[in-house]
């Protein structure tokens, strides 16, 4: 009779466990599911998908650094002035008035790769009115272009072309970060999806092992009744219900945990996963897999994204090493300007265009310009400039000792020009 009411209570527990389960919504899910959903709505992988777009703004902001400044303006001046005596007749001279109209139009600030700056500029200007000695009317203006070509410093790297080799790197960088994350996102997921596989296989096991458990101590209470076996092995027999009893509560405990690592693994929503069963189609398998050792290492070297990391960082260091050791060397510049210039004669804006389109007044200049600044010994890191200062004895008795310098620059200019 007694063993009949504990096989009636373990089936009644058995059918409201059925139950409260059943009641549980339950989502079947492959692996390759759960790495498509985690790599969609993974907070950290949406996060790192962003770092490549705002290194590629980066670059985009440092090839800026190339456009030149377009400005373009118009301008109108008067002017009235008051007539007076002549101080020669001593008669009364007429007010004078004058108008000018002006234009403007440049492209200034422009760089080229290899460190050659640009401008454009031209302008036209009429002024006419009427002075003391008659009326007025002129026309003047111009139109050149300007080079300025680095020979040492500057030459091959300025600021310019820092910044776009920092900005690639960093977009090289950006990459790997967001592929490095994709790929530890995708372990965590396997881990996660293959821990619950683990565990609900566990509570299966725990789960047998309990029904052995209450198996084994029914029959030893059977046995206990016939007299056939000592009341302390049913005793035994039911510490052991007890303590398989207590290693399902375990596993149950450790499949709660790895449904929520997967949950949280695949979803930035957890409220839609939480009261949803999930349930792995895969099933634990342990394929056998030969690795080569050499293989293996030469993989890690070269595919990890930190290690990669980690070799561009080294290389935007060389890149930022070059840059400061180019800018040790003193600045020799080429320069030139070319141009033609509009005046004299012409009278009304139509005529100092003419004379701009025919070129018959050109002008140009060009020369070399070298420029450098030599550190005195026992001063400080920082940039100063002073002249040398010396005291009257000083330039009586001129003494290389007696000399105080501090960053004292020497430049040289030489150019020609013609018109």
């Amino acid at each position: 009779m007694r063993l009949l009411l504990v096989l009636l209570a373990t089936a009644g527990v058995a059918t409201t466990v059925a139950a409260q389960s059943n009641s549980i919504p339950r989502q079947s899910l492959s692996l390759d599911e759960s790495i498509q959903m985690a790599l969609t709505n993974n907070f950290a992988v949406q996060i790192a998908r962003y770092n490549p777009r705002l290194s590629l703004y980066n670059l985009g902001a440092a090839y800026a650094g190339y456009d030149p400044l377009f400005s373009v303006s118009g301008q109108h001046d008067f002017s009235l002035s008051g007539g007076g005596l002549d101080p020669v007749t001593k008669l009364p001279s007429p007010a004078s008035e004058s108008d000018d109209n002006g234009f403007r139009s440049s492209i200034t600030g422009g760089l080229l790769p290899w460190g050659t700056t640009y401008s454009v500029s031209g302008n036209i200007q009429e002024t006419y009115g009427q002075t003391a000695g008659g009326p007025f009317d002129n026309t003047r203006g111009s139109v050149s272009a300007s080079l300025s070509q680095p020979l040492l410093k500057n030459l091959w790297i300025d600021g310019t072309r820092l910044s776009i080799s920092v900005a690639k790197i960093g977009l090289t960088q950006s990459e790997l970060g967001l592929r490095g994350q994709i790929m530890d996102t995708i372990t965590t997921v396997e881990t996660a999806y293959y821990d619950l596989i683990a565990a609900r296989e566990n509570v299966k096991v725990q789960e047998q092992a309990l029904q052995l458990a209450d198996r084994l101590l029914a029959e030893n209470k059977r046995r206990v009744e016939v007299g056939a076996l000592a009341p302390l092995d049913e005793k035994q027999a039911a510490s052991q219900v007890a303590a398989r009893r207590a290693d399902l509560q375990t596993a149950q405990q450790q499949l709660a945990v790895a449904q929520n690592m997967l949950k949280s693994a695949i979803t930035d929503n957890y409220k839609e996963l939480h009261d949803t069963d999930l349930d792995p189609t895969e099933s634990l398998s342990a394929p056998a897999q030969i690795f080569n050792l050499q293989d293996s290492w030469g993989k890690g070297m070269s595919l990890r994204p930190d290690l990669l990391q980690a070799k561009l960082d080294l290389e935007r260091q060389g890149v930022q090493l070059r840059y400061d050791k180019n800018q040790l060397f003193p600045q020799l510049d080429l320069f030139g300007t070319y141009g033609h210039s509009a005046g004299g004669t012409a009278t009304e804006f139509s005529d100092g265009f003419g004379q701009l389109r025919e070129g018959n007044q050109p002008f140009y200049t060009y020369g070399a310009r070298l420029s450098s600044s030599r550190p005195a010994p026992n001063t400080s890191k920082s940039v100063r400039r002073a002249r040398p200062v010396f005291t009257r004895r000083q330039r009586s008795r001129p003494s290389r000792k007696n000399w105080r310098t501090e960053k004292a620059p020497v430049s040289w200019f030489c150019s020609c020009n013609a018109t």
